[in-house]
């Protein structure tokens, strides 16, 4: 019996015709954030949120429908580059120690630790992204 293997995505790059596509697709969101930003004042006050969380809503909603996962994680940082960020400006605003903890495991991946790592409960979100 033959078995194939595929490589996990993060090990998949993108060609130049990708690349290519990607960019357009971050300047259509883009103009899709500048369109939101011109229509927040005519958006109903029924749904209004906050200036800055209806752009990133709408920009985030975009970028999600048009891009496929190679291109979101070409253009996105990488869960351990946003684990790092969030310890760095997030931590000391909610309490924790802001020095982040990553363990690694035998199988290649990464566990950030977000608090203590001797809590008796803890939460186990499973990300898509290796790096």
């Amino acid at each position: 019996m033959h078995s194939t293997t595929v490589p996990p995505v993060s090990e998949k790059t993108l060609t130049a015709l990708q690349k290519a596509d990607t960019l357009l697709k971050v300047i259509i969101t883009l103009v899709t954030g500048l369109w939101a930003a011109l229509t927040y004042p005519l958006t109903p006050s029924s749904v209004k949120q906050s200036f800055a969380k209806e752009i990133n809503r709408r920009v985030t909603k975009k970028l999600s429908s048009i891009c496929d996962i190679l291109q979101l994680q070409y253009i996105l940082p990488s869960g351990t580059k946003a684990y790092h960020d969030w310890m760095a400006t997030e931590a000391a605003k909610r309490g924790i120690p802001k020095e982040p903890v990553t363990e690694f495991l035998e199988d290649g991946g990464k566990l950030h630790w977000i608090g203590r790592t001797d809590a008796k409960k803890l939460i186990l979100h499973f990300h898509c992204k290796l790096n």
